[in-house]
């Protein structure tokens, strides 16, 4: 018969109540998110039953945005490619917004870099960059479709202008929420400026960055859509726009979905590769 000593046996004791405290937190969690999706499914399903009993007993509202039936009937048939622009206007949209979106956040990284370290730089710049920020990002595109015409040239510089300052004003706050006293060790430990931004500024800043790029994300294909509405000949915005020059309603509202729905699930890739580089920082 083997004698445990008083440490193996204090151990056997943490771990025989650690592991029914894990199976009950972990229970918990899954609860709370069978919770969580329950509540979201019983939403789900309550919009999609006003929405069709409003649009079965009032005909102007069957007007302004269909029913469920014809909307999901539009959106199967735009999948299956029976409808004129196809699939493709969707692959039109999302290459507008990766390459303007990419285009405005490096922009905006290398504004904060160059910008914000520097007081007086910052105090010189920052009234300018708040005063064209709040320039009605809508009221711009007309502009970049008589600058750079119909095509993707226009979508790609109007999408980078209404993100490139998301992305500034976040990576900004982030390298002034650095501490001093971090830079300061660094230092005297004979680190350089690549050492400061490895082990200081990079950790520090790469959650203002992706937060800044979550928005960033929706912005983009928000603009691209926008500038595809108001002056394109391809893209979901122009299939929209073509939709309601011949008042199908059911076709506006399911390009909408679909936007949405791409913007969303965009919106989770970023949260998750977000949840990686917080986990490569705390270790």
């Amino acid at each position: 018969m083997t004698t445990q000593t008083p440490t193996e046996h204090a151990r056997t004791s943490a771990v025989s109540r650690t592991v029914p405290l894990r199976g009950g937190l972990l229970g918990a969690v899954g609860r709370r998110r069978l919770v969580v999706l329950a509540g979201r499914s019983l939403i789900f399903l309550g919009v999609l039953g006003g929405w069709q009993i409003a649009s079965a007993t009032d005909d102007s509202v069957r007007l302004a945005l269909s029913d469920p039936q014809s909307v999901a009937g539009w959106i199967v048939s735009w999948l299956r490619g029976d409808e004129p622009s196809g699939i493709g206007a969707l692959g039109h949209t999302l290459w507008a917004a990766l390459v303007g979106g990419l285009l405005g956040v490096a922009a905006g990284i290398v504004l904060a870099v160059v910008i914000t370290p520097l007081d007086k730089i910052r105090g010189l710049f920052t009234p300018l960059v708040t005063v064209l920020n709040a320039v009605p990002k809508i009221a711009l595109a007309p502009l970049f479709v008589f600058l750079f015409g119909l095509g993707l040239t226009a979508s790609v510089y109007y999408i980078a202008a209404a993100v490139v300052f998301i992305e500034y004003f976040g990576v900004s706050a982030g390298i002034r929420s650095v501490n001093p006293l971090l830079t300061q060790h660094v230092r005297l430990l004979g680190g350089g400026r690549w050492a400061l931004a490895r082990e200081v500024y990079l950790p520090t800043i790469v959650s203002w960055l992706f937060a800044g790029l979550r928005l960033c994300v929706t912005w983009a294909i928000t603009s691209a859509v926008v500038i595809e509405y108001l002056g394109s000949t391809s893209g979901l915005g122009y299939v929209i726009a073509s939709a309601q020059q011949i008042s199908d309603v059911a076709a506006v509202i399911g390009g909408l979905i679909v936007v949405s729905a791409v913007a969303v699930v965009i919106d989770q890739v970023v949260v998750a590769v977000d949840r990686r580089a917080l986990s490569w920082r705390d270790a």
